[in-house]
């Protein structure tokens, strides 16, 4: 019995090392962080909410801050001619333009939220914002 038992632990140990040195690979491969300190915009992080704290506010909540005021902060050339993929730290995202993104509200959590688009476009916890044309 113990023959088994003990090389059947070892293997079970192994592949759960493996597995989190696959997953922590691809984690940093993807520049996904849990910094709720850090969101990434176009590739560069910016510092969340400090670098934002002087956004517009809207008027649903004062903490909440218009998404489209931190685009524009990262000075992205002709943001209205571009694509924004919103992604969480689950990988969940979804893309939207630049006239949903100006209607997008985003909260000190890092919450994005459009009330004018179904809820499947609400994404908590966001990680990163990738632009495309």
């Amino acid at each position: 019995m113990k023959k088994i038992i003990i090389p059947a632990i070892a293997i079970i140990l192994l592949s759960l090392s493996l597995t989190a040195f696959i997953y922590e690979g691809i984690k940093k491969d993807r520049n996904i962080t849990n910094d709720k300190n850090k969101i990434m915009i176009d590739g560069k992080n910016y510092l969340f909410p400090d670098k934002f704290r002087n956004i517009k506010k809207t008027t649903i909540e004062e903490k909440n801050g218009l998404l489209e005021s931190i685009i524009l902060k990262t000075k992205i050339k002709d943001p209205e001619k571009l694509k924004y993929t919103i992604i969480a730290s689950d990988n969940y995202q979804k893309t939207v333009s630049w006239d949903d993104l100006n209607k997008g509200i985003i909260t000190e959590e890092r919450n994005i939220i459009f009330e004018h688009l179904p809820k499947g476009f609400w994404i908590k916890d966001v990680i990163k914002i990738e632009i495309t044309k």
